[in-house]
């Protein structure tokens, strides 16, 4: 997708055993504490390893979301804009939440948090946007 559209991208991070309907309630729960409508989000992002798995490509189906799939190294280059911050996913992928650096990645270079990382069993997801 081109940086210079206006893209409002949601970002999950979520264990391999993540289900479909935790995903679903996850991302609805995160357009009502928005107050966001689902045609405001552009795409779904998340991790290369994770667009394989089940639930998540029933999410995006459930949605009709598009995908953006961001590599381990491109979170990197946001590290400093995340607004949360765990301890374990900054051991484990070098950032403090995955949810929001991949959020980040998908809406474009100037992007900024609009929902900080919210959290479900298994799943996490965040908004992110252009500035207004």
């Amino acid at each position: 997708m081109p940086e210079d559209r206006l893209i409002v991208a949601a970002g999950f991070g979520m264990r391999r055993e993540v289900g479909t309907s935790e995903l679903v309630a996850l991302f609805n729960s995160a357009l009502a504490q928005s107050g966001l409508e689902r045609d405001a989000i552009s795409c779904f992002a998340t991790l290369t390893d994770r667009t394989a798995l089940p639930a998540f490509r029933a999410a995006v189906i459930h949605f009709g979301a598009a995908t953006r799939i961001v590599t381990r190294g491109e979170m990197a280059r946001v590290k400093h804009r995340i607004v949360t911050h765990s301890p374990e996913v900054e051991r484990l992928y070098g950032v403090g939440s995955v949810a929001e650096a991949v959020a980040l990645i998908a809406a474009g270079s100037d992007s900024q948090i609009l929902l900080p990382r919210i959290v479900s069993p298994a799943a996490t997801c965040a908004l992110a946007a252009p500035p207004a």
